[in-house]
């Protein structure tokens, strides 16, 4: 690098640098504050902002205190491999291992991995235009319409998808090896490919699908020995996912334990972005950003006027162009969908089929990030070629103030913040438990109950960011692919303080504190009274395990059991063996049209001659209880979560319990049918209706009549 385009790369830098807590005002430059969300789904990405935060902390005190178990978290204990159930982010471990490690703080960890990621892409962006056009101007507007993208401010609550640097760094080893066939090229594409992957794994997929599309568009413009230069990309290409391997180890047999499940091919298809998405204001000024799709377009307009002069460096225009090409059509998911016409299957498809991984990636929309840096580059290059004829202070100056121009559309206005409670703002309740010896878990409860229950992963999650205070084993925990442990204990914890679901829990798992919030316990057999703070109490957990449930809780697991933890066996149930009788579904009388399960009365009886499966760690084989609803205007919806039991059913037993349900989405009168089920059977073994007013609004009394929720 000649020492004018290191001083332009460190300009660019600072500029960066400074820009960024602007942008990310006012949380960053706050002691202790978070950014939160805002629209329908705040909650979840709330949750997942807490998710995120916590992996951040946890993979930093794992290399500082034990990084053989890296991937172990200390969220659903006793699970193991808690991390491979989302990202892992280890590309930023040099950053945020000495941020951890400085401040004890993970919002500082949070705020370092911020900055060098904003810092990061837009100098990755700089060096790829300023090696093709020389023009430091054209390089700044690209690197902070990369970095300063209004998505980018958007995914603060999902932060991996920040770490988008190396994709620019993996362009620019392909054009170097190209350009001049030094191997150091082809060790940089391998590292940027692997760093990618490490920093975000739908980016990491994505890399490996986008820069070889780049890459096959200026190979087939290389002057010579055209064998040897593929040669050498590939090998830098497989030595990237041969370095990245390691990591996706933990990820294959979370996947080979049916943890990690497959996406449909519909689901897949539901969250793709068909290419005319990409005209709408919103995707392009919202998301790419209104400064590079203006500058794009003017410097093509501005083709169509010849002018004498000096021609501008050649950029790599038709290689970008084709990977703009090949972000729009894979963000579009497996089929194309034309007016009137059969979907037409996509490239997407034989990835989906084919490439190890693609199938467990829900959202092919999030190609638009390579649409995003094929959009920036694109913009440098013909800002470029635009100027090409200015002198080098007008180019620099055209630069600087789109860059600048990038940065306030970025953020237009301050985020809004909610408080962090880290650091010395910690409560007093975790610095309690910070004191107390590291043996057995922490459970807290008001906890997530079933699939579905947004406020309990919201729950969870502030859990999981306070666990980072004490490190603390936990029992709690949200992420987007909870362990089959999650479910099972789910069921025990939801009915606590009942003494039944307390032995099933502490027979189950070795759990030491429950730290109860906003609620008064009855005193309870097993349970004593250990601190106070305010509506918050901690119970220390007395009772000793009878059953000896806890050594097969991680075998049974993994794969499904031959018979439940009581012994019944879980194979489908006889014929002579489904006779059920729904005696009793008793809803109240109105609900909220609100994403939390609300208890439901019911009252079933095995009317059979055999014992029915229910007490199992993995619902495969299992009796329990779910739901259909069917709206006012007559249309039915699928199936409902699915409520265990906490113990088998005896033959001629009659069981009271309740069945978590979230009510339907519009007002009116509802028809709720519950269903007694087997997992495994097409057919209920018993089935049962009732009415159900959906309100906007609703009387206190009458929300409560259904009673608690155990």
């Amino acid at each position: 690098m000649t020492l004018s385009r290191a001083r332009a790369a460190l300009a660019a830098t600072l500029l960066f640098a400074a820009a960024t807590p602007w942008v990310l005002r006012p949380w960053f430059g706050a002691r202790d504050a978070l950014p939160r969300a805002e629209g329908p789904m705040s909650g979840m990405l709330d949750a997942d902002l807490s998710l995120n935060l916590w992996i951040l902390g946890w993979t930093a005190h794992a290399i500082l205190t034990d990084p053989a178990h890296l991937f172990d978290g200390n969220i659903y204990y006793p699970a193991p491999n808690t991390i491979a159930g989302s990202e892992n982010m280890l590309a930023h471990l040099p950053v945020t291992v000495p941020a951890l490690a400085a401040s004890g703080n993970v919002l500082v960890v949070l705020k370092a991995m911020a900055l060098e990621s904003f810092v990061l892409a837009g100098l990755a962006m700089f060096l790829l235009v300023h090696h093709h056009t020389r023009d430091a101007g054209a390089a700044l507007l690209a690197g902070a319409a990369y970095t300063f993208a209004p998505w980018r401010v958007h995914a603060l609550p999902q932060p991996q998808y920040l770490g988008a640097q190396y994709l620019p760094l993996a362009l620019l080893a392909v054009d170097c090896w190209l350009e001049r066939r030094r191997v150091r090229a082809l060790a940089g594409l391998a590292a940027a490919l692997a760093l990618q992957a490490l920093a975000c794994l739908y980016l990491g997929h994505f890399a490996f699908v986008a820069v070889p599309v780049y890459a096959l568009v200026r190979l087939a413009r290389a002057p010579a020995e055209k064998a040897r230069a593929a040669a050498g990309l590939a090998a830098g290409f497989a030595a990237g996912a041969l370095v990245a391997l390691p990591v996706a180890l933990p990820y294959l047999h979370a996947r080979a334990e049916h943890v990690i499940p497959t996406q449909e091919v519909g689901t897949v298809a539901a969250f793709g972005w068909q290419p005319l998405t990409y005209l709408r204001p919103a995707v392009l000024a919202g998301v790419l950003g209104i400064v590079p799709v203006a500058v794009l377009l003017g410097g093509l307009a501005a083709r169509l006027v010849p002018r004498p002069g000096p021609a501008p460096l050649p950029a790599p225009g038709g290689a970008t162009w084709a990977l703009l090409a090949a972000g729009v059509l894979c963000s579009a998911g497996p089929y194309l969908l034309l007016p009137g016409r059969e979907a037409l299957p996509l490239p997407y498809l034989l990835l989906y089929r084919l490439v190890p991984g693609f199938a467990s990636l829900r959202a092919p929309s999030r190609f638009f990030i390579v649409t995003a840096a094929a959009l920036s580059a694109l913009a440098g290059y013909e800002l470029a070629r635009a100027t090409a004829r200015l002198s080098r202070r007008l180019r620099v100056t055209a630069g600087v103030l789109l860059a600048l121009a990038c940065v306030a559309s970025a953020a237009p206005r301050p985020a809004p913040v909610v408080a962090a409670h880290l650091g010395v703002h910690a409560p007093p309740l975790y610095r309690w438990l910070a004191r107390q010896p590291r043996d057995g878990a922490v459970l807290e409860v008001p906890a997530w109950q079933v699939e579905g229950d947004i406020a309990g992963q919201l729950a969870s999650g502030r859990y999981m960011v306070a666990s980072t205070l004490h490190w603390h084993p936990l029992l709690n925990g949200y992420t987007a692919y909870p362990p089959p442990t999650a479910e099972f204990l789910a069921a025990a914890i939801r009915r606590l303080p009942d003494p039944d679901a307390l032995a099933v829990l502490v027979d189950s798992v070795d759990v030491r504190w429950i730290v109860v919030h906003g609620a008064r316990w009855p005193e309870t057999p097993g349970l004593a009274p250990a601190a106070r703070f305010g509506d918050d109490q901690v119970f220390a957990v007395t009772r000793a395990p009878v059953r000896p449930w806890r050594a097969a809780l991680l075998p049974r697991a993994r794969a499904r059991a031959a018979d439940t933890l009581e012994g019944t066996p879980t194979v489908p149930l006889a014929l002579a063996c489904r006779a059920g009788r729904l005696l009793e579904v008793t809803p109240p009388a109105a609900m909220l049209p609100v994403p939390s399960p609300i208890p439901v009365r019911v009252r079933f009886a095995n009317a059979s001659p055999c014992r029915w499966p229910a007490l199992g760690v993995r619902r495969d084989g299992l009796v329990g209880l779910t739901y259909r609803w069917t709206a006012p205007s007559g249309r039915t919806f699928p199936d409902g979560a699915f409520t265990r039991l906490l113990h088998d059913v005896a033959p001629g037993e009659t069981v009271d319990t309740t069945m978590l349900v979230f009510p339907g989405s519009e007002p009116g009168t509802w028809r709720l049918e519950a269903r007694l089920v087997q997992e495994g059977l097409p057919e209920p073994l018993a089935r049962e209706s009732a009415t159900v007013e959906v309100k906007l609004f609703v009387r206190p009394s009458a929300a409560l009549e259904s009673g608690p929720s155990g």
